[in-house]
């Protein structure tokens, strides 16, 4: 059986000889959206600037995933300034363009970028294929960049992937290193990788290994429940904050039934291709039945002890 590969990879047609410029925001959800389980959620962000030459991008996701599990963010986005502005945690405003696919961002009245809604089943945009025990997604620059409406030549794009629940991204088990706490708590380790060679395909780093890019910038949020504790990361925090329920359910199309919810956001800036960052998160139990026992077993305890007081009362009076 082969060993499942971990890390994620991204390449262009020429790799460096491209000279893409890109931005990577990576956010990955893993809140209580159904009562007896976590869902996994992963969001990812491209900011390309200064695209000049025609090429293509291509990013592996180390689990084979179903076409209907990716779906663009671009629209959802670009039609709420509020929702935007709060993913990019900047003041930005939406220009739309009549007749297209993109709508132009600004900051100040000055024009950032383009924001491009991604189709998933035209082609032209991009293209899924299942491939080195993982899916690739191909974005076509070239054709997406041909109908541009304005000579602006940064280009953002945003999509979620809907996880399978598998350890891709997150492993669990529990402590056994405390008395009771192997009971009350899961531990649970976010593993992120980017280009790491050591763990991609062999067959995929033998097509790729040329042509995997630098990355400018990378921003990382985690978001998770606030009874889950961060307990160690490989990587300096940058910020951690409360997010807005309503506005943030809006978002993600779901009701996140944690009370509050954490984003623990990392930013690393000027690495050169290989990147990885680990967290890890000790996290309560829910457990009725375990509870139960947990009372019963307290009970047990106390009547023991007053048994023996009242035994070693009885034989010192006696």
């Amino acid at each position: 059986m082969e060993k499942r590969m971990k890390s994620f990879a991204i390449w262009s047609s020429n790799g460096n000889e491209d000279e893409l410029k890109i931005d990577l925001h990576i956010n990955f959800w893993n809140v209580n959206i159904k009562r007896k389980e976590k869902d996994y959620i992963l969001d990812i962000g491209i900011l390309i600037k200064e695209l000049v030459f025609e090429t293509k991008l291509f990013l592996y996701i180390p689990v084979e995933l179903n076409d209907d599990s990716i779906s663009d963010l671009g629209k959802k986005i670009s039609d709420n300034e509020e929702l935007l502005n709060a993913v990019f945690n900047e003041y930005y405003s939406i220009k739309t363009i009549p007749n297209s696919k993109f709508k132009e961002i600004s900051e100040n009245s000055t024009p950032k970028f383009l924001l491009y809604s991604l189709d998933f089943e035209n082609k032209k945009d991009c293209s899924i294929e299942k491939k080195f025990n993982g899916t690739i997604i191909c974005f076509n620059l070239n054709e997406i960049m041909k109908n541009k409406p304005t000579n602006l030549s940064n280009l953002y794009f945003r999509f979620r992937i809907n996880l399978p629940k598998s350890n891709l991204l997150i492993s669990s088990y529990r402590s056994k290193n405390i008395f009771f706490e192997s009971s009350l708590y899961n531990i649970e380790i976010f593993d992120f990788r980017m280009n790491e060679i050591r763990n991609l395909n062999k067959s995929l780093i033998t097509e790729s290994i040329n042509k995997l890019i630098d990355i400018n910038k990378i921003h990382l949020l985690i978001m998770k429940s606030s009874n889950d504790i961060l307990t160690l990361n490989s990587n300096e925090l940058k910020t951690a904050r409360v997010l807005e329920k309503n506005l943030w359910n809006e978002y993600v199309d779901f009701n996140i039934l944690d009370k509050t919810t954490i984003a623990y956001h990392w930013k690393i800036e000027k690495y050169e291709k290989y990147f990885n960052i680990l967290a890890r998160f000790k996290s309560p139990v829910k457990n009725c039945n375990l509870i139960l026992k947990l009372i019963i077993f307290i009970f047990l305890i106390d009547l023991l002890f007053n048994f023996l007081a009242n035994l070693i009362n009885f034989k010192i009076f006696k």
